[in-house]
């Protein structure tokens, strides 16, 4: 196993940093991974350029963060030989999400246990469209006036997920089956290794505030939203063949622009790493 040393190139004054000077396709020394460790408590979401990676090498990669989450939206559609393994695209029958825009969302925010991480590497890079934006929900936090951060202490929202529901507006009005899943969190969270506290709440999968009148929770709601998704606090991935990327759900909520998928090749290999409980 070869030492290495690592470059940080912070991505925008939101979040997200380049790591150059690593190649995935080999094991990493364990200073090297304390340094991605620490870049990506930091930055929230790492960029590593040019990478070819196998299943094998891409879980090894993933397990610096923590153990592989098996896939549990969609266990059918995830690789028989590696559980955590599946895609994101429109060039295979067992992928997922092949075409469309996408709302800002926290991966499994409708788990009691979300998962901590989201991986995804490009193998089909699309010429124009399906870039993947970030929200810092840290920054958006910290920015509230003293008493909208009293006002949210202790509350608790409910977040859910339909799959045939395109967005809130859809899953709010549609009837539900009661099969959804569904899991209520603080709507402030505090991240365990870095003690920052961030919004915990996203315009896709959270419904409302547990306990509130409902036009009172969805004006709040939306209020935290649209903080979210301020310009001063977002920022864009444009995705090349051999990018690998992560981020922490804890930390960032994040979004896809649509796509030409009827004459575009989009294809991101996904694997999440297991969460804890947010508190």
């Amino acid at each position: 196993m070869a030492a290495l040393t690592i470059e940080v190139r912070p991505l925008s004054e939101a979040g997200g940093a380049e790591i150059a000077g690593v190649d995935l396709s080999r094991p990493v020394d364990a200073a090297a991974q304390e340094a991605i460790l620490d870049a990506w408590h930091a930055h929230h979401m790492l960029l590593f350029r040019d990478q070819s990676l196998d299943d094998a090498a891409a879980v090894r990669f993933c397990r610096i963060f923590g153990e592989i989450q098996p896939e549990r939206q969609t266990p059918s559609a995830a690789d028989r030989h590696e559980p955590g393994i599946h895609y994101v695209a429109n060039t295979r029958k067992d992928a997922i999400l092949p075409d469309g825009d996408i709302w800002f969302h926290s991966d499994q925010i409708f788990y009691d246990l979300p998962a901590m991480a989201t991986s995804l590497y490009c193998i089909d890079a699309p010429a124009c469209g399906g870039e993947t934006r970030f929200g810092n929900c840290h920054l958006a936090y910290e920015s509230l006036d003293e008493e909208t951060k009293r006002r949210l202490e202790g509350l608790k929202a409910e977040s859910s997920y339909l799959y045939n529901s395109p967005n809130r507006l859809h899953k709010v009005t549609a009837e539900r089956s009661g099969n959804e899943l569904c899991a209520t969190h603080p709507v402030v969270r505090t991240h365990p290794v870095t003690g920052r506290k961030g919004l915990y709440v996203n315009r896709l999968m959270t419904d409302f505030i547990v306990g509130m009148d409902r036009a009172e929770s969805d004006a709040l709601l939306e209020r935290l939203f649209d903080r979210i998704e301020q310009p001063q606090f977002l920022w864009q991935h444009k995705w090349r063949e051999g990018d690998q990327v992560i981020w922490d759900n804890r930390s960032v909520v994040h979004a896809r622009n649509t796509y030409d998928h009827i004459n575009d090749r989009r294809t991101l290999r996904r694997i999440a790493v297991k969460g804890d409980m947010p508190f």
